[in-house]
This record gives C-alpha cells, structure tokens and sequence, in this order.
C-alpha cells in the first residue's frame, strides 16, 4: 500500500527534486534509492541522475508478449486514475485484472483485451498504445561503451567505500586507516552525499566515476556470465550482486509488469549466492539484453 501512495503522489505532482522523492518514499517508511530503482524499471517513473530529478512517465497500455491478451498498465497513476478509467473499460469491452500487490513496488494493473479493443480504451481515456514496450526499449539499447559511460575522477577520500566482487558481492570495507588506493579492473561503491556511487579502477589502476552504477560491474569485467536462461521456461535469471542498469531492468520487467524474484541460488551447487529471476523474457528480448551488456549466459533448468 505504501509503494502505491508513492506512486499516486508522484503523479499527482508530476514532477520534482530527488530531495523530493527522498522525503515522500521516507515519510512513507520507504527505502528512496531502491523504490526509485523499482518504479523506474516498472516503467512508471524516470529519474535523471545528473540534475537529480524525477518525472512520471505518461499513462500507458503495453501489450505483453506471451501473456494471453493482456495489456499492462503502466505510467502516472493518480487517485482517480482506476476510477476514471473504469467506464472506458466497459466501454471497450475489456476487462480489468484483480491487481497484483508487489512486495516492494506498486501493484501491478493488467487488462484483458484484443488489439482493436485495447485501441478504443486508449484512444478514449488518452492513453498511449504500446505492442510490446519491452522489446521496444530493448531494441533500442546502446551498445556497452566505456567512455560513454564512465568519467575520469578520484573518489573523494573523506567518504567511506567498499569493494564490489561480481560473483560473490560485496568484500568487508576496509578499516579508515587501512583503506587500498585500488586494484586493477576493480569495483568500489563509495557513500558520497546523495547515494552510494559507483568508481572503476582499470588495467593501468586510473579511477573512472560511473554515474549510472549498475554499468560498472560490466565495465569492469567484459564478457563475464553473470545470466542464466531457462528457454522452456522464458526466465532470465542474474547475480543480485551485479542488478540490472535502469533499462535493462525495465526491458526485462516489462515482459510482465512484475519486479524480479529472489532467489538463493545462482549456478549449480553454488549456495548462498543470491539471484533475481525475471519472467517471460522471451530468447529475442534475452539477446538484446544481454549484447547490450558485453554478456553472456549459461542454460539451466530446475525450479525458482
């Protein structure tokens, strides 16, 4: 209930400051950072890291592939929206999905419809109609680029950091007086003002800032099998030490509108490393993913 009054709130004011956002998602005993990164990539909100804003994305109808006629809903959803948007269902002779309650998001709001029905509810209640917006944000992807995405700069020495391992997360941080000045193709979160900030160290040990976090991992180590794929299944499962970047995670949760599962085990017989499972991601939309990451993934099947 709490992450459905954040979203509600946030189209009611469109837009604002992340000190904004900060100060809603705690009054309403939220985490901000990690609300941010779920409403993001459940495609209701967007957040722009460099002038530290946010702004709610447009109501909108996604057909989701595989999914037996059903359309997500996604975008603003104020107060009035289900209510408002009640007669134009009827209208068109669809029908609204019981919603599907989230452990940490909003719940989910899905309609069962044809394409020509689908059209008429959109056209009448003003919102966009989108046939598959997963694999229209996936296909629009840009390729994994260094220079791109990261910025030359030291991390400043008075804030705390720690050690990110691709494989099995985060190392002890070292003590204060006993702090590494780096190691080659490294990953350091640093606690700067706002959120933890991710830094590269590369192969000549220079200190590259990398503002959208979750890159740096990938960065750090191209080519790494950080995926596994069930085909059979259409579940695409990842290291939780190395999540998604904001649209990856929003290609990947929008082929159901759900946020990932947790997991306990990634790879055979390897216990204890946590994973998150996303659902119906299809071999197509899995490629472009992953290419857009410098990534591969190994086959598994087994139950999640």
């Amino acid at each position: 209930m709490a992450a459905n009054r954040l979203l509600a709130w946030a189209s009611e004011v469109g837009a604002g400051s992340w000190e904004n956002w900060r100060a809603a998602a705690r009054h309403l005993e939220l985490e901000p950072s990690r609300m941010a990164r779920n409403l993001s990539a459940l495609g209701h909100v967007e957040f722009d890291w460099v002038s530290n804003r946010f702004a709610v994305a447009p109501p909108t109808l996604s057909y989701l592939r595989g999914a037996g006629g059903a359309f997500l809903i996604s975008g603003a959803r104020p107060n009035a929206f289900l209510a408002s948007l009640a007669p134009h269902i009827d209208e068109a002779g669809a029908a609204l999905h019981p919603p599907v309650p989230q452990a940490e998001g909003p719940d989910t709001l899905l309609i069962q419809a044809d394409l020509e029905e689908a059209a008429h509810l959109a056209d009448e209640a003003g919102c966009a109609l989108v046939q598959d917006a997963a694999f229209h944000v996936a296909k629009r992807l840009p390729r994994l680029a260094f220079h791109e995405i990261a910025e030359r700069a030291d991390p400043d020495e008075r804030f705390p950091r720690r050690r990110l391992d691709p494989t099995w997360g985060f190392q002890r941080p070292p003590s204060k007086g006993d702090r590494p000045r780096g190691a080659r193709n490294a990953v350091w979160w640093v606690e700067e003002r706002r959120r933890e900030t991710a830094y590269v160290v590369d192969a000549e040990k220079v200190w590259w800032r990398v503002p959208i976090r979750e890159y740096a991992p990938f960065l750090a180590h191209p080519g790494i099998t950080s995926f596994e794929y069930d085909s059979v299944a259409r579940d695409l499962r990842i290291l939780a030490s190395m999540p998604l970047p904001p649209l990856q995670a929003r290609a990947a949760t929008l082929a159901t509108g759900l946020l990932p599962l947790p997991d306990d085990v990634f790879g055979q017989g390897a216990a204890g490393r946590r994973a998150l499972t996303y659902r119906n991601v299809g071999t197509e939309l899995k490629e472009l993913i992953l290419r857009s990451l410098d990534a591969t993934a190994v086959s598994f099947r087994g139950q999640l």
